[in-house]
């Protein structure tokens, strides 16, 4: 026999359609968690009336050790052998035409494949609009907005749960190209998701592919200030952008810097006035002058102004929870960045509750690339109640922030729920063999492989033990 263009138009395992990168020769092949997964019913369209074969049994150390199975189509006179990919994670397909040179909404086809045995639909597909996000690396970070076309032929969000997630119409994925080990921002965002009443959403990771061509190993987030924080009338969201310290020498008439409103009903009035409309649901409130009276509160130094303006278990929970993580990209010694501030409504103005977002950076890893390590304690808050309550020897914040803490200690911070943490998201990056498929698409050393998510459990236990140490001398 010889190997002859014989290819497989379109391959299917339990009922689902296979991705074929045509140009690296490959079918991949997203297992969902049943008793069949290692030995799927096969539904193929070949020329031909060809047959097919796999060379090896499926076996999970296989799978886990990304092994390169083949695939070989044949007749009675030529044949053509694929590589064989097989994985435990959930697969985002996105398709779009490459020549469009522009990076920004860039129109584009969704295909999801969960693979979750507990998911209601396995498959989703939709339209979206495409941004591709320059990070510095050869592997890119996306966005990218799920739409529907109306009657009318407009764009219009669509609102979708993607992997068990809140509806969102617009979702992140990260490409955790600086983490060798690809676990911080996921480990990191979930864990403040079990701590806080105040949540953000999860992350999860997945396999990603453009026009049917491997990406590698994503986290999947979304864009907090759009979907997730439910408000209510005259409430206000902040999203605080930059390392910029505005706030040490605010001005009550100024806006202050580094900050972005996403409801900005005073603006929205100016722009309905100019129009000639009235904007009959837009508060007559700046939302920048309540951030202000807020800083007002909190810089005063008098312990019940600032108890006044506050969530003080939200305060205390992202004061112990940067602390914890070592959350480069949002906190350094002179201000704070990448966190949400929402201004709530009470009876007489406005208290603040704190929401963390993009906490890539964690446990030893930095921005800068400096090396720190688990006994480093600089990444207190600095301006929020709780640090500055302690500083003035608050003895109920002092203690509740005790309690707090070891509260977290006998539950979710436990060493026991950190193995145990740790020890899922070990199966999802290395015995999914993403790590492996990863590193070798982007030619990295292959530094932390050997040993799973070993040293990044230590690194946890470890801060931890600092962490007790820090909290008991408060």
């Amino acid at each position: 026999m010889n190997s002859l263009a014989l290819k497989i138009n379109n391959i299917k395992m339990n009922d689902y359609s296979l991705i074929i990168d045509d140009v690296e020769n490959c079918i991949y092949y997203s297992m969902i968690d049943k008793t069949s997964k290692y030995n799927p019913t096969v539904i193929y369209n070949v020329d031909n009336n060809a047959k097919i074969a796999i060379n090896e049994e499926i076996t999970e150390e296989k799978v886990n050790n990304n092994y390169n199975f083949k695939l070989m189509v044949y007749d009675d006179t030529k044949y053509h052998i694929y590589n064989f990919v097989v994985t435990t994670l959930p697969i985002i397909n996105i398709l779009y035409d490459e020549d469009i040179v522009k990076t920004e909404r860039i129109k584009a086809n969704l295909y999801l494949f969960d693979n979750r045995n507990n998911s209601h639909k396995n498959v989703m597909s939709s339209n979206a609009i495409l941004n591709i996000i320059d990070n510095g690396n050869e592997k890119k970070d996306y966005s990218f907005s799920i739409i529907y076309e109306s009657l009318g032929k407009n764009e219009r969000e669509n609102n979708l749960s993607v992997l068990g997630m809140q509806k969102h119409s617009e979702y992140l994925l990260n490409s955790l190209f600086d983490d060798s080990e690809k676990v911080r921002e996921v480990f990191s965002t979930n864990l403040w998701n079990n701590i806080s009443k105040v949540k953000n959403d999860n992350s999860n990771f997945v396999e990603l592919f453009i026009n049917n061509h491997y990406v590698g190993l994503y986290s999947l987030g979304f864009n907090t200030e759009k979907d997730s924080i439910m408000l209510d009338r005259e409430e206000f969201l902040f999203f605080k952008k930059d390392f910029i310290n505005s706030e040490e020498n605010y001005s009550s008439s100024d806006r202050l810097q580094g900050y972005k409103l996403y409801n900005d009903f005073l603006q929205d009035q100016v722009r309905q006035d100019k129009m000639k409309k009235e904007c009959i649901n837009c508060p007559k409130i700046d939302g920048f002058s309540e951030l202000n009276k807020y800083y007002e509160n909190l810089l005063s130094r008098n312990v019940e102004k600032i108890k006044s303006v506050s969530n003080l278990r939200n305060a205390i929970d992202i004061y112990l929870y940067y602390l914890f993580i070592q959350a480069d990209n949002n906190v350094n010694s002179d201000t704070f960045s990448n966190t949400y501030l929402m201004l709530k409504k009470k009876r007489d103005g406005y208290f603040v509750e704190y929401i963390p977002w993009n906490v890539k950076y964690s446990f030893g890893t930095t921005i800068n690339k400096k090396e720190i390590d688990a006994s480093n304690n600089q990444y207190i808050m600095k301006y929020n109640p709780t640090t500055i309550l302690i500083d003035l020897k608050d003895e109920e914040t002092i203690n509740m922030t005790k309690n707090r803490y070891r509260e977290l200690r006998n539950n979710i911070l436990s060493n026991q729920n950190i193995n145990k943490l740790v020890d899922n998201y070990e199966g999802k990056i290395y015995l999914s063999g993403a790590y492996l498929r990863d590193n070798k698409k982007w030619n990295k050393e292959l530094e932390a492989n050997n040993n799973g998510l070993n040293s990044f459990r230590e690194y946890i236990l470890e801060r931890l033990k600092y962490m007790d140490e820090f909290i008991k001398n408060l």
